[in-house]
Order: structure tokens, then C-alpha cells, then sequence
């Protein structure tokens, strides 16, 4: 009986291990399923933060698209502003030259007026000299 006792006591000894066993294995399940849940739950809020940001990423690039544009018609525009202000200063400078040959031109022929009238006048007060003298 002594033997069968000590059977009996490691087959109950087995069951007790048996239920722990299975207790363990129902909470490991349990920890699982909520591990799987938590994990899930997870991947889902770094998915949403994922599409938040490229969102974000491409609102960005639509920006600077925007920004580089606008710089791109900014120094179109300073570049136009700049042929013009050297072409009205090309055609000033032109002008300018002009002025100052017409400007030569009449000095010249003043020059030469003056210096014909004094010829003028000196022959006419030699003129009335000799008129004078004839007389």
C-alpha cells in the first residue's frame, strides 16, 4: 500500500503541477492576446503618425515648390529691372554723347562766328577809316 500511497501522491502532486501548468499556459495566452492587442494598437498609432508626417512632408515640398517659384519670378523680375535699367542707361549715355558732340559743334561754330565777326568788324573800321580819309 505504501507504494501505491506514494503513486497516488505524486499522481496528485502531477495534477497540481497539471492545473499550474495550465493556469500558467491560460495566462500566457491571456498576457499574449493583450500583448497582440497593445501591439497592434501600437503599429496603428505609429502608422497614423507615419501618414501625419508624410503629410506634412509633402505640404513641405508643395511649399518650397512655392518658395523656389516665386524666387524664380522674383529674380526674373530683378533680372528684367536690371536689362531695362541698362538699356535706359545705355540710351541716356548715348544721348549724352550726342549732346555733348552738338554741344562741340556748337562751340566750333561759335568759335568760328566769333572769329568772323572780328574780321568783319576790323575790315569795316578799316573800311570807314579809309572812307574817312577819302573824304
Amino acid at each position: 500500500e505504501s507504494r501505491a500511497a506514494c503513486a497516488e501522491q505524486r499522481c496528485d502532486a502531477l495534477r497540481e503541477t497539471c492545473a499550474a501548468l495550465e493556469a500558467t499556459r491560460a495566462e500566457l495566452r491571456e498576457a499574449v492576446a493583450v500583448s497582440d492587442a497593445e501591439r497592434t494598437a501600437s503599429e496603428r498609432a505609429v502608422h497614423a503618425q507615419l501618414e501625419s508626417l508624410r503629410a506634412e512632408c509633402a505640404a513641405l515640398r508643395a511649399e518650397l515648390a512655392s518658395a523656389r517659384a516665386a524666387e524664380r519670378r522674383g529674380l526674373n523680375a530683378a533680372a528684367t529691372a536690371e536689362s531695362e535699367a541698362q538699356r535706359k542707361m545705355e540710351k541716356h549715355a548715348a544721348e549724352r554723347k550726342m549732346l555733348q558732340g552738338l554741344v562741340k559743334k556748337m562751340r566750333d561754330a561759335l568759335v568760328q562766328l566769333t572769329s568772323r565777326c572780328e574780321r568783319a568788324e576790323s575790315a569795316l573800321a578799316t573800311m570807314e577809316g579809309a572812307g574817312a580819309d577819302a573824304a
